[in-house]
């Protein structure tokens, strides 16, 4: 259970890695225009998909708890 919290967490945080990765040297890595910046509008997707889960992972670690 722990370990998809984490895989969780590394997902959600994956457009901000895209962003830093394919931003050019000496470039605003929230920038659209440089390449990097147009990756956070993953987030549209990510956010409410990442939410559900967390939410759902929640519920089965209260219930399952010992």
């Amino acid at each position: 259970m722990n370990g998809l919290l984490i895989m969780n967490a590394i997902i959600f945080l994956s457009p901000i890695f895209m962003a830093y990765s394919n931003t050019p040297s000496g470039e605003s890595m929230w920038d659209e225009n440089t390449g990097g910046g147009a990756a956070l509008w993953f987030y549209i997707i990510i956010l409410p998909l990442s939410a559900i889960a967390q939410l759902v992972l929640l519920i089965l670690k209260i219930g399952f708890r010992n």
